[in-house]
């Protein structure tokens, strides 16, 4: 592990945005795409919200061990929340991930946010009916320095 210990806190919910209908609507949505690209609430509710395989206490596990605190952020002492907007397809595969909002000064934390949220693995899709159906999530992740790790002086010469 490197030097600098951090923390990288999560909050336990999944801020669900909305469910689209069982219609491919989202499957020429290219990844890392912008928020104008995914098309607005069709008025469908999800009975049942996508979830991460093994709940959320493995979602958070994931996100514990996958993060790695780019170094030019520790550096600098940037901190802050990216919040990260990703569609939970009806197969469970995640699909156009783009931060919603940033780290203001921090594109390396947004950056990385993205990076690990991209490569989770398959989740649980949401269901209507029974059926799987696309739905959108947005996910806080929090980047904190731990605070209680001595930093290193500058040798004086």
């Amino acid at each position: 592990m490197k030097n600098h210990l951090f923390t990288i806190l999560f909050s336990f919910f999944l801020s669900i945005l909305s469910a689209q209908s069982s219609s491919d609507t989202l499957s020429n949505v290219p990844k890392a795409s912008y928020p104008d690209t995914i098309p607005r609430q069709q008025g469908v509710i999800a009975e049942e919200m996508p979830s991460f395989p093994g709940g959320m206490n493995a979602f958070m596990v994931y996100l514990f061990n996958s993060i790695r605190y780019p170094e030019t952020a520790v550096n600098a002492g940037k901190e802050g929340t990216a919040f990260v907007t990703f569609i939970v397809k009806k197969d469970g595969t995640i699909d156009s991930v783009f931060v919603s909002r940033s780290i203001p000064g921090a594109p390396e934390l947004d950056a990385e946010a993205v990076r690990v949220i991209s490569a989770m693995p398959t989740w649980i899709p949401a269901r209507l009916n029974g059926t799987p159906v696309n739905c959108k999530v947005t996910v806080p992740v929090k980047f904190t320095l731990d605070t209680n790790t001595p930093k290193k002086k500058k040798k004086r010469k």
